[in-house]
């Protein structure tokens, strides 16, 4: 009688430690396949299909992010200064967002700080408006004149506009791309010099939107 019985629990250990093994399988195959998926939507193009344009033509079909989407793509903070404020510029079909971060609570012309605008280019109207940034980074400038400047250059197989200014002694400056072929991403910085938008830049490309 005691032969059989640890023959019977024997046997229930092993399709006990059998199923466990099975989910963990299955529980495997599941991540990995979400793994893949995630590394394909990470997956950059190359700089030639990039100048090529033809990913353009695919995202009127898609679907525009919300507001709420959008919002959940913001750093808390760039160059040290947290968002103060978000906003919705969203026209027609076109879904976009405006934040401001400075590390003032009611800012002045005096104050610091980056104006972060993000477009998505989902959807017939933001096609319309990210193909029209397309070709205005088409090509590339080099314009460098004292304290103003404009340039289009390569940039991690895309192309990045980077303009400076100085009005009324106060810097403006601007550094703007298009991220994962599908959102325009402009940086203002206000009583900040160009090369100090690059640390947030550098940031803001290496955020997952996808």
């Amino acid at each position: 009688m005691r032969k059989i019985k640890c023959i019977f629990l024997v046997a229930v250990g092993s399709f006990l430690w059998a199923s466990c093994n099975s989910k963990t399988a299955d529980k495997a195959t599941e991540v990995s396949k979400v793994t893949t998926e995630v590394s394909a939507n990470k997956t950059e193009i190359s700089e030639e299909d990039y100048k090529e344009g033809k990913w353009l033509d695919e995202l009127s079909a898609k679907t525009p992010l919300t507001f709420t989407e959008l919002e959940a793509l913001l750093p808390n903070s760039l160059l040290g200064m947290p968002l103060l404020k978000t906003e919705d510029v969203s026209k027609n079909e076109m879904s976009a967002i405006k934040a401001v971060y400075t590390l003032d609570s009611e800012p002045t012309k005096e104050s610091v700080l980056i104006d972060l605008f993000i477009m998505d280019g989902a959807g017939n109207d933001g096609y319309k408006h990210l193909k029209a940034t397309f070709k205005m980074l088409e090509f590339p400038t080099n314009k460098e004149d004292d304290t103003k400047i404009l340039k289009i250059t390569d940039w991690k197989n895309k192309r990045l506009l980077t303009r400076q200014n100085l009005i009324k002694e106060r810097w403006h400056s601007e550094k703007s791309f298009i991220k994962k072929q599908r959102f325009h991403v402009k940086m203002d910085g206000k009583n900040l010099k160009v090369e100090q938008l690059q640390e947030p830049i550098h940031v803001l490309d290496e955020l997952d939107f996808l």
